[in-house]
């Protein structure tokens, strides 16, 4: 019910907020300066383990492998390398599994030694995972079933702390991108978000974040409304919590690398976004559950 209340009285504030989040922005963008695009390398540093700690939300009747269609492609997801390379490292990781049963999680503890599993015993969201977790390292991991076969964990976190370490006002690294709000009475909105199947945030920043949703964790039964209201709340809500917080987004993609800063603290400009416009999931030509490569950093500043 309290899901439910939220959702309703974020898209009513919609029909307020927008229309003056508009005004303001007409006013800026005839006062605004030029922009610069500069590149920045990326020096990989292997300081992971006293850095990092992982958290992963497993459905398990998907299984470690399984295919998903999106707009017509189909892409092999699952966890099953992923975890194996956790195991390898030894990285302080927990792997929450929902919906299996006795001899699934049986099976994956004599598998994954280094890992700590645990049973949920119930069906639920990936963000009961995230909120329920204990954060205990400068940065946190999250991710969900939703990763390329072949994602490459190790390139991934590296990546990611070398562009946190040179970018001190970074707050969250992500694969997956939308600059569109969707879920709203105004549909195409520009709200930049890093998408939940896989990032890195600052704990500090994620701590703040529990605080806040905590009320989530008292959630006990999925609505048919539940998916979209999640999306709404946590899930954009997470990105624009960075953002409040006066922090930037960064995107790891197959094609191209780039950070997502606010140059005017309150408001989102799409003349400062470099990504794909909309759901990257629908419009990239690459494997949108994939990283596999390094690319330089792309990063647009106002002169």
């Amino acid at each position: 019910m309290i899901l439910l209340i939220k959702f309703i009285f974020r898209l009513v504030f919609d029909l307020y907020q927008f229309p003056v989040f508009y005004l303001r922005k007409l006013f800026i963008i005839f006062n605004s300066e030029t922009k610069i695009i500069s590149e920045q390398k990326i020096i990989i540093d292997n300081n992971l383990i006293e850095n990092f700690q992982v958290i992963i939300h497993h459905f398990a009747p998907r299984t470690l492998n399984y295919t998903k269609t999106i707009n017509g492609r189909d892409f092999e997801l699952g966890l099953e390398k992923v975890l194996f390379f956790l195991n390898s490292i030894n990285i302080p990781c927990v792997l929450n599994v929902t919906d299996s049963k006795p001899e699934y999680i049986k099976g994956l503890k004599q598998k994954y030694k280094s890992i700590r599993i645990e049973d949920s015993k119930i069906n639920m969201y990936d963000f009961k995972t995230y909120l329920d977790s204990d954060l205990h390292q400068p940065f946190s991991t999250f991710l969900n079933d939703n990763i390329a076969i072949d994602f490459n964990m190790d390139i991934f976190l590296k990546t990611s702390f070398s562009i946190f370490r040179d970018n001190k006002s970074l707050g969250i690294v992500g694969i997956g991108s939308n600059s569109q709000l969707r879920i709203s009475l105004f549909k195409r909105w520009f709200t930049p978000h890093i998408q939940t199947n896989v990032f890195i945030i600052k704990s500090e920043l994620m701590k703040d974040f529990i605080k806040i949703n905590k009320w989530f964790l008292n959630s006990k039964k999925l609505l048919p409304y539940s998916k979209h209201a999640i999306c709404r709340l946590l899930e954009i809500g997470l990105s624009l919590h960075v953002l409040k917080s006066e922090k930037s987004l960064c995107f790891l993609q197959e094609e191209n690398n780039f950070i997502y800063s606010r140059y005017h603290s309150t408001l989102d400009f799409k003349s400062d976004w470099i990504g794909i416009d909309g759901d990257y999931r629908y419009y990239t030509k690459s494997n949108p559950y994939k990283l596999t490569k390094k690319n330089e950093i792309q990063i647009k500043y106002y002169e």
